[in-house]
Parts: structure tokens; C-alpha cells; sequence
């Protein structure tokens, strides 16, 4: 799916923007895969376990993301992750798990900063450091009202550029490339959660360690 995607870009955008757009989509991937590394490693940190038997339990729900770009695709798949693959009891994952649905949304704050950068630089603007400082907490307060649904970004991409002060010249470029931010995203944030909830739920005593992977 991904490199049909890409495929399609590079049919129909201008090269020179082609570049620079999947140069966003690299850091954006970078920074998605930052991210769930250091949760994997927090986690085994946490359950004393190897990070890589971590992200084998984790891994299902965050290939339902990628391929589906949807959270919502993925819950029952997340779910039995943090039941039967770390051993979460089941009343504290059904009470966690739309929590972290609906909050657990750090790739999406990252990818507004992201597209603030992409925009100023695009437009040729620069930041004050208020406005700068002032749109970047809005990026991650918007990331948690993202709706779980492939698209469900879009719609806050003219907010956040409205709110650092520039203009929409780059609005379409980044709709365009939308599906694969979403996939990204979607998958690395699925991929992440159950690891999440394990951290809460040691620290709160309510895992079955008999079941947590060694």
C-alpha cells in the first residue's frame, strides 16, 4: 500500500515538490519510529522484559493500523494485546483502552509541528518565538482530538496553520499526501498503545505477570 502511494505522488506532483514532500514524509517516519522505540523500551524497562518480545506482542494491532489507517479498525486486535499478550486484566484494559484511543495521540501532535515547519518553509515565513512557542502546544493539544478514522486529520490541518499565522499554500500538498501520513501514524500509535497501557498497568498492579513475554 505504502509504495503504491508513493507511486501515485511521483505520477502526478511536480519533482521539486515531490522531493521535499518526501523528505517530510522521512522525518515523519523517523520520528514515528523514535517514538515507539523508546515505548518499547520503556515498557520491557518497566516489565522486565526484552523489547523485542514487546514489540512481537505489540506488532498485530500496529499492521491493522498501517494497512487500514484507522484506530478504530484495530481495537479488538489492541485489546487482546493488552489482555492475553501482557496479561492486563480484562476490567482495567476495557477501562484504559478507550483512553488511550482517544488521548494516546503523539505522532499526530508531531505531525502538525511538522506541517508548521513544511508551511513556513514553503510559503518562505518565519516564526516569531511566542507564536512559534504558542503554536507548538496547540499542535499537541489538537493531536488528542484527531478522530480515529482514516481522514481524520485533514480537517485540523487549516486550523493549525490559521493558528501560526500562514497562509494555506501548503494545505493541498499535505492533503495530497495525506493516506500515507495517516498510515504512518495510525499504525505507529497502534503499535504503541498496548505497550503504554502495560506501564500504567504494572504501576497500578493490575497484570497477570505469569503471562508478560520473558
Amino acid at each position: 500500500f505504502i509504495f503504491l502511494a508513493i507511486l501515485r505522488l511521483v505520477d502526478t506532483m511536480d519533482a521539486g515538490l515531490l522531493v521535499s514532500l518526501l523528505a517530510v514524509l522521512g522525518c515523519v517516519a523517523c520520528v514515528m519510529g523514535s517514538m515507539a522505540a523508546g515505548t518499547m523500551v520503556a515498557a520491557a524497562v518497566s516489565a522486565k522484559a526484552s523489547p523485542l518480545k514487546i514489540a512481537r506482542v505489540c506488532l498485530p494491532g500496529g499492521i491493522v493500523g498501517l494497512t487500514t489507517s484507522s484506530s478504530a479498525a484495530a481495537y479488538t486486535v489492541v485489546q487482546d494485546e493488552m489482555r492475553k499478550g501482557f496479561g492486563i486484566t480484562e476490567v482495567y484494559a476495557k477501562f484504559t483502552q478507550p483512553i488511550v484511543t482517544a488521548f494516546f495521540q503523539p505522532g499526530t501532535g508531531a505531525l502538525f509541528v511538522i506541517l508548521v515547519f513544511f508551511a513556513a518553509s514553503f510559503s518562505q515565513t518565519s516564526l516569531s518565538v511566542p507564536t512559534l512557542a504558542l503554536t507548538l502546544v496547540m499542535c499537541f493539544l489538537l493531536g488528542t482530538t484527531a478522530p480515529p478514522v482514516p481522514g481524520g486529520m485533514v480537517m485540523l490541518y487549516s486550523v493549525v496553520l490559521t493558528q501560526a499565522g500562514l497562509g494555506t499554500e501548503a494545505l493541498a500538498v499535505f492533503m495530497a499526501a495525506n493516506f500515507l501520513f495517516d498510515a504512518l501514524i495510525t499504525g505507529a500509535e497502534t503499535f504503541m498503545r498496548p505497550a503504554h497501557a502495560l506501564r500504567t498497568a504494572l504501576a497500578l498492579g493490575e497484570v497477570d505477570r505469569s503471562v508478560l513475554p520473558c
